[in-house]
């Protein structure tokens, strides 16, 4: 006899995440034929590459997929489904309720069963509780008080220290005591900072001890920067925190005061002086030399006046110029330096009418160039003037001559290099000047022009520094 055996399967849903199965009793429905309604299914399979094939358990919804997306017809069939679909969602509420409600209701007796059985006792729990609670709150009250007492002290400590922070950065942004001995030769030329604060209180009539509590140390850097660097007024005010005429007006007021305080530093010295610390170069030849003279000019902008402009048109540089007389001791150190003069007057004129004639005493000896041909005038004062032989008249130096000119050469170019580091060191110096430093001031003497205090400053600051001659 012939048995046959059915096999019934298990139909899935194929809605991706989607867990119904047939023997859930969950209704399943295959793909409709209509092509709008096909693609409205398989939109909400959400598989990739999924397609529609024999495979029967591959190509059917379920109804809760189908009802929650409303992708049914609405037909009396339909109709009837979607009606189950939502007496079934309704009992699942219903049964999650009530599982909460139970929930609930043991956790409510679990607290009952373990809270105490005696009224008095909980009362009394409740008061010494109570108790316990109010004077806990009382100490931290009180610790709280003193804490906020504590804050607001040092909150308006830092509030004025913030203040007075603000008003210093405001006011300056650079303190010379931050500097280091590089920092301080790089900005203001001199040698380290235990020299500028020995100018400081020198320029300033204040101790060392009490100078950066008393005096404004920063008006003086910026002043020696102006003349180091050559910063413009306006850069300065921006570095400073202060307004360009501010910088115009700290840099006058400190070139005044520096040129009556350093004025002494220019000092002519004794002969005994020079001739005991007199360099081994000349010791030979040069034992009665006391000065090495020579001139240097710095270029200025034309002026408007026309008078001006031929006074001080150098034919030499040509441009217009200021021309100043520097003498330098056989050590190095500057020992005069003239006013200024216009650029079309000689370098014999200067000497002759500059006041340095008058410093000779009788047997010294002056080393110049041989454009200095005033032998004559140095002669009313019974001093000599050495120059280097010239070719005037001749058609070639001796043997005797070139000899002296390179021994005099050797040691008069001492003051070239004096004026190059002063140059190098100030570079104001070495720049085109404008004219209202040349003005001159109230009292309408040429000799107190700003420009004469500005060389006779740098001069006086470069004989803080380390000599260019050696001793030995």
């Amino acid at each position: 006899m012939l048995s046959l055996h059915i096999v019934s399967t298990m139909v899935c849903c194929a809605a991706w995440g989607c867990s119904n199965r047939s023997e859930k009793g969950v209704k399943m429905y295959g793909f409709p034929s209509d092509t709008k309604r096909r693609k409205k299914w398989l939109a909400q399979v959400r598989r990739r590459n999924f397609t529609i094939t024999n495979d029967y358990n591959n190509k059917k919804l379920c109804q809760v997929i189908i009802f929650k997306h409303c992708i049914y017809t609405f037909s009396h069939h339909w109709e009837t489904q979607y009606l189950v679909y939502l007496k079934i969602r309704n009992r699942e509420r219903r049964k999650r309720h009530v599982n909460a409600c139970k929930e609930l209701a043991a956790t409510a007796l679990l607290n009952l069963h373990q809270s105490p059985t005696s009224e008095a006792e909980v009362q009394v729990v409740e008061i010494q509780s109570l108790e316990v609670q109010t004077e806990e709150r009382h100490n931290d009250i009180t610790s709280l008080h003193e804490q906020i007492k504590s804050l607001s002290t040092k909150c308006q400590s830092l509030r004025d220290k913030v203040h007075k922070l603000e008003s210093e950065l405001k006011f300056c942004t650079l303190d010379a005591s931050q500097f280091d001995d590089d920092k301080m030769k790089y900005f203001t030329g001199l040698p380290n900072l235990q020299t500028f604060m020995l100018l400081f209180s020198n320029v300033s009539s204040v101790p060392p001890a009490t100078a950066e509590q008393n005096k404004p140390t920063w008006e003086l850097l910026l002043t020696l920067m102006k003349l180091r660097l050559n910063l413009s007024e306006e850069f300065l005010g921006h570095l400073f925190g202060i307004n360009q005429s501010t910088v115009s007006r700290i840099f006058l007021h400190w070139i005044h005061v520096m040129a009556n305080k350093l004025q002494p530093l220019i000092l002519w010295p004794k002969r005994e002086d020079v001739r005991h610390s007199l360099p081994i170069c000349f010791q030979t030849f040069f034992k009665n030399c006391v000065s090495i003279i020579d001139c240097f000019e710095v270029f200025i902008e034309c002026p408007s006046d026309l008078k001006a402009q031929g006074q001080t048109w150098s034919i030499y540089k040509q441009n217009n110029t200021l021309k100043f007389l520097i003498s330098i001791t056989p050590q190095g150190t500057i020992s005069f330096v003239s006013k200024a003069w216009g650029g079309r007057f000689t370098d014999k004129h200067l000497t002759k009418y500059s006041g340095f004639l008058e410093q000779l005493l009788p047997g010294d000896l002056v080393l110049a160039e041989r454009d200095f041909t005033m032998e004559d005038s140095v002669d009313l004062f019974c001093a000599e003037l050495v120059t280097p032989p010239s070719m005037r008249g001749k058609k070639r130096l001796s043997r005797k001559d070139i000899k002296s000119a390179r021994e005099i050469s050797v040691v008069r170019n001492h003051v070239k290099r004096v004026i190059g580091v002063l140059r190098q060191k100030y570079t104001i110096l070495g720049s085109t000047l404008p004219v209202n430093l040349i003005r001159v001031e109230q009292n309408g003497k040429v000799e107190d022009s700003l420009i004469d205090k500005i060389v006779l400053t740098c001069c006086a600051l470069c004989n803080l520094c380390q000599t260019v001659v050696p001793s030995d």
